[in-house]
């Protein structure tokens, strides 16, 4: 007996209508479809089935789909790398965010690659076929090859880029008549030193502000000297002030001492003159002794004789 599948082919028929073809290997949409892609030649041939998400295989969706959002970092950088070096020709090139957004890329690309090698000892055996197992060799070999092919055109863009800055080092080595080898540029580039002029303006301004360092501590230095060289100042005039007045006190003492000198000297005379008259005073008094004694003799020896004394 032979079995109608015609409301079985009219409901395959209803849901292809509401599929649409895509070049990725796995889309996850809101409806929670997955998408199946074989591409073979210039055709693109779609098959699409309506699957339960089960815990493992939303949990295996849900890592794809981080690794398909990092994808879209990768194509993402390199279209603002490829705008940056368009700029670049316009004099407009932002070296720091270049560099930048190229880490970015890199970083999101060894993470994709740790991923895959976590993902790689999962991969159930080839003799496995149930459904979860296919999905996991087809969405891992499928999206891998599809990493291989952006990060090989990222990769072969950086190269083009650093082939580019080393030619342009070795010809602003010639204009500023710099001899660089090849060590010498690949360490440029290394330091991502892709500039000679900025190069040197960067060493110029970097001795420059060396140099108004130093001047500024100097300046520093100076105004300290002058700082104390005024409190120096300061207390030279006080000095001077006391000098001054020290000068009034030996002047006042010095007249002292002359009117002093002066009264020694009149003393000296005058002790001289009273000496002189103390001799004199001491003689005179000798001789009215001398007289009083012989007036008192005489005295006595007249009234013994009962003559009038004669002296």
């Amino acid at each position: 007996m032979i079995r109608d599948r015609l409301e079985e082919l009219k409901q395959q028929e209803t849901q292809l209508d509401h599929a649409s073809s895509s070049d990725s290997l796995c889309i996850i949409s809101e409806d929670e479809l997955v998408e199946y892609v074989r591409e073979g030649g210039n055709e693109v041939e779609s098959e699409f089935v309506i699957i339960p998400l089960k815990p493992a295989i939303e949990a295996l969706l849900k890592v794809y789909s981080e690794i398909l959002r990092e994808f879209h970092i990768i194509t993402n950088n390199l279209e603002i790398m490829k705008d940056m070096i368009a700029a670049k020709n316009a004099k407009s090139f932002n070296e720091k965010e270049f560099f930048k957004t190229r880490q970015s890329s890199i970083q999101t690309g060894n993470n994709i690659m740790g991923q895959f090698q976590i993902l790689e000892t999962n991969l159930p055996k080839q003799n496995d076929f149930s459904t979860l197992a296919r999905m996991k060799r087809i969405l891992y070999y499928g999206l891998f090859q599809k990493y291989v092919e952006i990060w090989t055109e990222t990769e072969q863009f950086l190269q083009n880029y650093e082939a580019n800055t080393r030619k342009t080092l070795k010809t602003q080595s010639k204009i500023l008549n710099i001899e660089l080898n090849e060590e010498e540029i690949e360490a440029l580039v290394s330091n991502k030193q892709t500039n000679l002029y900025a190069c040197n303006i960067l060493e110029d301004t970097e001795h420059a502000r060396k140099t108004l360092d130093a001047l500024t501590a100097r300046l520093g230095d100076l105004k300290k000297l002058e700082k104390s060289l005024a409190e120096v100042h300061s207390m030279f005039i006080e000095l001077q002030r006391m000098v001054v007045e020290q000068s009034v006190v030996m002047q006042s003492i010095e007249k002292h001492f002359l009117d002093a000198e002066n009264y020694v000297e009149e003393a000296v005379e005058d002790i001289k003159h009273a000496e002189e008259l103390h001799k004199k005073g001491v003689k005179f008094f000798n001789m009215f002794s001398m007289f009083n004694s012989k007036k008192k003799v005489i005295t006595e020896m007249a009234k013994e004789t009962n003559s009038v004394p004669v002296i």
